[in-house]
């Protein structure tokens, strides 16, 4: 049986007029923005996916995070690529 949205709201399992978690995506709110990056350090990796579905994706980023450690530097604007 497939489940739709008219029989999660007649069953009340969900509420129609609760918002959704996150705010759709705005990409006028970075026009004209310029971000630098000098000085910035990287670190890379690989991530195996089957699928498009990263399958080792907690091991390797507790890699790099023991790598970044062992040079005693911090991740202070985490971004991930």
């Amino acid at each position: 049986m497939a489940i739709n949205k008219e029989h999660l709201l007649k069953n009340k399992l969900i509420d129609e007029n609760k918002k959704e978690c996150c705010p759709k995506f705005n990409p006028k709110s970075w026009n004209g923005k310029i971000l630098k990056w000098k000085n910035k350090k990287f670190i890379k990796d690989k991530v195996f996916a089957i699928f498009y579905m990263p399958v080792n994706f907690s091991s390797v980023i507790k890699k790099l995070m023991k790598k970044i450690d062992s040079a005693n530097n911090k991740c202070v604007d985490w971004i991930g690529l």
